[in-house]
């Protein structure tokens, strides 16, 4: 509204749960209050969690609520790659309070073209999978293909997180043109049989990204991708 908005509040959350999947792959867990967690559990949605000055954005992963208790449980996970995130995993410790910003839900770029009830079709690599396993309930009984690298992910992982989604394990490192065929041809597929148009999601680096859509022609306003780059360590 052309308003300025006010700072979100910090809050400080119970860390209940580390799992660690691999030397760079943790899954961080969060004892939230109930409301808390149900807002966490949306397309896009993710959590600045604070390590020393720094606020770190971190992708919800999956939210489990519990409605007798009234509590729910976060999960985080949380890629290793640089100085934050090595050090946010490094101070974590279960039983202590963790200082949190958020939900926001602006993690993902286009998810504004998502329909619910449309066919979905996904290319994921990694940990860019994250705001995928958020909302697997809604997704899960309406995938027209969904392509997944699963290299940097742990047999583990994908047991916890994705065994009950029907995926097809690809390489885009050995296989992008296999990949972008199979993409368009499963897009035209579903186009023909729904009303509107398919829900097209590249969860990808930037660079393959930007491959499969020189690969597969599809227009990049209709496709939703993590919000890489304009992603940073604060509001704004």
């Amino acid at each position: 509204g052309k308003k300025t908005q006010k700072d979100s509040t910090p809050r400080e959350f119970k860390i209940c749960k580390i799992k660690s999947f691999s030397p760079t792959l943790t899954v961080l867990t969060l004892e939230v209050p109930l409301a808390y967690g149900i807002k966490c559990k949306d397309l896009g949605a993710f959590l600045m969690l604070k390590w020393r000055n720094w606020f770190v954005p971190i992708s919800v992963l999956e939210v489990k609520t519990d409605y007798e208790e009234q509590i729910g449980h976060v999960d985080l996970a949380v890629n290793a790659s640089g100085p934050k995130t090595v050090g946010l995993l490094k101070s974590a410790i279960v039983g202590q309070d963790i200082v949190v910003k958020g939900p926001f839900y602006s993690g993902l770029l286009g998810k504004d073209r998502f329909n619910p009830k449309g066919q979905s079709i996904i290319a994921a690599k990694g940990i860019a999978v994250m705001p995928i396993v958020n909302v697997k309930e809604s997704l899960k009984y309406n995938i027209r293909e969904f392509l997944l690298d699963t290299s940097k992910l742990t047999k583990e992982f994908l047991e916890e997180y994705l065994s009950d989604l029907n995926y097809k394990e690809v390489n885009f490192e050995k296989d992008s043109f296999e990949i972008s065929e199979s993409l368009r041809e499963q897009y035209g597929y579903a186009l023909e049989r729904q009303d509107g148009n398919p829900n097209l999601f590249f969860m990808l680096s930037p660079y393959y990204v930007k491959r499969l859509l020189e690969l597969t022609y599809f227009d990049a306003a209709k496709v939703i991708i993590p919000n890489h780059s304009n992603m940073c360590c604060g509001e704004g």
